[in-house]
């Protein structure tokens, strides 16, 4: 398990010229019912009462909105995106629970539309596919420096990995941070056995993981920021599970799933990977509400130079500190 401290108070304060982008986690077992859903709504209305105390920019999801695509899970996330309608941007990112068999077909574009969020429409810059949101950008400036945020679905086709390396490439003074439903592990921190890291090993050729980084982070230097969820806690061990595409056994920890690496790129931004996903945590009953409500706060500073991640959860008004829950990117 990884270490951490839970408290009351935010472990260290906001600067005044900073601004915020706001991780929202896997929100799938959130809609699966109108009890959990309660606690996701209790995280929209914190970010909108925080907008501008906190100089919030962009709120992402990170994928697996709902849990079976199903219209009455996408009625229960729509309305608690309403809280932010209007009130901040949002990034939306499908992952495999939101597709339909896997094959790339979602209701998102039933519930949401750019139209419904004022905001949006500011900064939208495009899509693969007209009036759909699965692959979408937004761009604006903040601090002197442009930024481009973009969002793919679940394991892109070829077709979409080749519209995302043009609007990247057409944007070479943007910074990007790019929200991907599947892409690093907890081991992706470790060194596999052919002695490299994942998501940079030589397995896993398809276009999520190691894909998603030879195909457009590595050919573009200023890809800053891929941001995920999907996987659960879990860690090298001698018992338990050992999913697909993990190496060795792993005990699965039903706690918050972490995970950051940072990558340095010769004539180009160090590339910064966040994995976090709060959907399987339990409370100190046992009692799981589809997350309690953790989502991942990051902080960039108002001269570039660094972003401090931190961990919180609207619902029980704690802080999370360690090594996975608060630390500090640097910035080149």
């Amino acid at each position: 398990m990884t270490d951490y401290n839970t408290q009351d108070t935010e472990p260290s304060p906001r600067e005044s010229d900073s601004w915020t982008v706001v991780l929202i986690p896997d929100t799938q077992h959130y809609v699966s019912d109108d009890v959990n859903t309660k606690v996701l709504d209790k995280m929209m209305k914190w970010i909108a009462e925080e907008k501008e105390n906190r100089n919030i920019k962009m709120v992402v999801h990170l994928g697996d909105m709902t849990d079976q695509n199903r219209q009455d899970e996408w009625e229960r996330i729509r309305h608690a995106y309403t809280y932010l309608d209007n009130e901040v941007p949002y990034l939306l990112c499908v992952g495999n629970h939101d597709q339909a068999s896997y094959e790339n077909e979602s209701s998102i574009n039933e519930f949401f539309t750019i139209g419904d969020n004022e905001c949006n429409q500011k900064v939208f810059g495009g899509s693969f596919e007209s009036d759909k949101l699965q692959n979408a950008y937004y761009i604006f400036n903040q601090s002197e420096k442009s930024y481009l945020f973009m969002a793919l679905e679940y394991a892109p086709r070829d077709e979409v990995i080749a519209w995302a390396d043009g609007v990247i490439k057409d944007h070479p003074d943007h910074r990007v941070l790019m929200s991907i439903h599947q892409y690093m592990t907890e081991t992706s921190r470790l060194v596999s056995e052919d002695g490299r890291p994942d998501p940079l090993s030589t397995r896993g050729e398809g276009n999520d993981k190691v894909g998603i980084f030879k195909r457009l982070a590595q050919p573009n230097p200023n890809v800053e920021f891929i941001v995920c969820g999907h996987v659960y806690a879990a860690r090298k061990g001698v018992e338990g599970r050992s999913p697909a595409g993990y190496e060795g056994v792993l005990v699965v920890n039903p706690d918050i799933a972490t995970g950051h690496r940072s990558d340095e790129r010769e004539g180009g931004q160090t590339i910064h990977q966040i994995l976090f996903n709060a959907q399987w945590i339990k409370d100190e009953e046992g009692v799981s509400r589809g997350g309690d409500g953790w989502m991942l706060l990051m902080e960039f500073s108002g001269d570039n130079r660094e972003v401090k991640v931190k961990s919180h959860s609207p619902y029980r008004n704690h802080w999370r500190t360690g090594a996975e829950f608060e630390y500090i990117l640097k910035r080149s």
